[in-house]
C-alpha cells in the first residue's frame, strides 16, 4: 500500500542466466598426462582456472569429424573467455590421429590416449563425448555429442560456466 501511496516502482527481475552444471565427480577431476599428436606433452592441472573442455574421439568414430569441427569452434568462440580445448584422441597412431584432426580443419592440441586410461578415468565410453572442467579443476558436464540438442546444451553449459 504505501509503495502505491508514494508511486514507487519495483525493478524487473534481471534476465535469467543459464543453469549452472552440477558437479558430476564429487572429487576434483584426476590429472593426467598425455603426448600430442604434434609433439610435446600436455598435463591437465596446468589448465586449472581456466574452463576446458576435454573431446573424446577416434578416427574410426562416425560422429567425431563434426564433433572435432563443433571444438574447434568452440575455441575461435570462447578461447578469449578463458576456455581451453583439448581433443583427447583413443586412436593408437599418432599420425593418423592428426590427419583426421587437420582434415576437420581442427588447429587444437591432438593429445594421445593409446592405452585408453585417461578414457576410462573420464568414463568416455561412447564417443564423442564432450567433457567440461571448471576452473577449480572439477568435471561439472558431460555431452555424448551428435545431435543438436546436446549441441546446445553443451554451448549453454560452457557459457555457465565461463560466468562463474
Amino acid at each position: 500500500m504505501l509503495a502505491a501511496a508514494f508511486g514507487c516502482v519495483t525493478s524487473m527481475p534481471a534476465a535469467a542466466k543459464p543453469p549452472v552444471p552440477a558437479v558430476i565427480f564429487p572429487t576434483v577431476t584426476p590429472d593426467f598426462t598425455l603426448r600430442a599428436a604434434g609433439g610435446g606433452n600436455y598435463r591437465l592441472s596446468e589448465y586449472r582456472g581456466e574452463v576446458v573442455e576435454l573431446v573424446f574421439s577416434a578416427t574410426w568414430c562416425g560422429n567425431c569429424r563434426a564433433a572435432l569441427e563443433l571444438a574447434q569452434k568452440h575455441s575461435a568462440t570462447y578461447g578469449a573467455s578463458g576456455l581451453q580445448v583439448l581433443v583427447i584422441s583413443l586412436d593408437e597412431q599418432p599420425v593418423a590421429a592428426r590427419e583426421f584432426a587437420e582434415a576437420a580443419g581442427v588447429a587444437l592440441p591432438v593429445l594421445i590416449d593409446a592405452d585408453k586410461s585417461v578414457s576410462r578415468a573420464f568414463r568416455a565410453d561412447s564417443l564423442p563425448l564432450a567433457v567440461l572442467i571448471d576452473r577449480g579443476g572439477v568435471v561439472r558436464s558431460r555431452n555424448g555429442l551428435g545431435d543438436r540438442r546436446a549441441e546446445q546444451q553443451l554451448v549453454s553449459d560452457i557459457r555457465a560456466l565461463l560466468d562463474e
